[in-house]
């Protein structure tokens, strides 16, 4: 599902971002960088949070 559609950006770009990271980003601009992207118009910001949480949680183990 596309998350942002100002950088054109699903749910998968940001999972597989943060899992294959070398170091998990913690900020929400990280995340952005992490999948090619940077924030813009901000909508999309929470939502790419909680999908950047969930992803971090599966990278611990977590589910």
């Amino acid at each position: 599902m596309i998350v942002c559609s100002c950088n054109v950006m699903s749910d998968h770009d940001i999972h597989n971002a943060v899992a294959t990271a070398e170091v998990p980003p913690r900020r929400l601009v990280d995340v952005y960088n992490c999948a090619g992207a940077e924030p813009r118009c901000g909508r999309c910001a929470p939502t790419v949070n909680k999908v950047a949480n969930v992803a971090r949680q599966c990278r611990q183990g977590g589910g």
